[in-house]
C-alpha cells in the first residue's frame, strides 16, 4: 500500500510534471509492478525444482542453458512457453560466447541487431540481478509451473480531500505467487559460484 499527496501549486510551478495521474502511473511503474516481480521470481527461485552452481563465463553460457533445456525437456516440460529470467551479466556471457553466435541463426540476427529476443524456443528476459536470489545466474521456467494471483489492484486519486490543497494519491495491492507441486520439476535454477 501506497499513499502521498501532490499540492496544487507543485502540479502548477512544475507545469504539469507533479500530475497526479503521472506520479501514480510512475509509482506502478516503478515501485509495486518490480516489487511484485521479485516477490514471483523468489517464489520459484525457492521452490525450483532443478538447482545447479557453475561459474558462467562467455565460453560456457550457452552451454549452461542448453542444459538447462535438457533438464526440463527430461522433466516433461512443455517445449513451447519455456521463458528465463537472466542477469545483465549472463547476458552479456551468451553474447559473447562463440558457440552460442555460432550455432543458430537468432545468433546471427543478434549480431546485426544487438539483441537476444529468443535462444532455443526459450524467451529471454534480462532483469535487474538483484531481481533473483544471490549470485543467481538465470532461471528458466514455464507458466504452468506458477499462480500468480492477484487478488486486489486498486488506485484512487481524491482531489481536494479535507486538510489537502491538492491531489491525495492512494494505492494498493494484494498478490501472492504458489508454486504448484507437481510442477516444480519445471523450473531450473542456475547459480554461480
Amino acid at each position: 500500500a501506497f499513499t502521498f499527496t501532490i499540492d496544487k501549486r507543485s502540479n502548477t510551478d512544475t507545469m504539469g510534471v507533479m500530475d497526479a495521474a503521472i506520479a501514480l502511473s510512475r509509482q506502478i511503474d516503478e515501485v509495486v509492478v518490480p516489487e511484485i516481480d521479485v516477490y514471483r521470481l523468489g517464489i520459484m527461485a525457492a521452490n525450483a525444482g532443478t538447482n545447479r552452481t557453475e561459474a558462467i563465463t562467455k565460453t560456457n553460457a550457452y552451454s549452461s542453458l542448453l542444459d538447462a533445456t535438457v533438464a526440463l525437456t527430461n522433466k516433461k516440460c512443455p517445449l513451447d512457453g519455456r521463458i528465463a529470467f537472466v542477469t545483465p551479466g549472463y547476458y552479456k556471457n551468451i553474447k559473447q560466447d562463440n558457440s552460442f553466435i555460432q550455432a543458430s541463426d537468432i545468433a546471427q540476427e543478434m549480431l546485426i541487431k544487438g539483441q537476444v529476443g529468443q535462444v532455443d524456443n526459450i524467451a529471454i528476459l534480462v532483469v535487474p540481478a538483484t531481481y533473483l536470489p544471490d549470485n543467481s545466474e538465470f532461471l528458466v521456467t514455464h507458466r504452468i509451473a506458477t499462480v500468480a494471483a492477484q487478488k486486489l489492484a486498486e488506485y484512487k486519486i481524491h482531489e481536494d480531500p479535507p486538510g489537502i490543497n491538492g491531489y491525495l494519491v492512494e494505492g494498493r495491492v494484494y498478490y501472492d505467487a504458489f508454486v504448484l507441486n507437481n510442477k516444480k520439476d519445471v523450473i531450473y535454477l542456475h547459480k554461480s559460484v
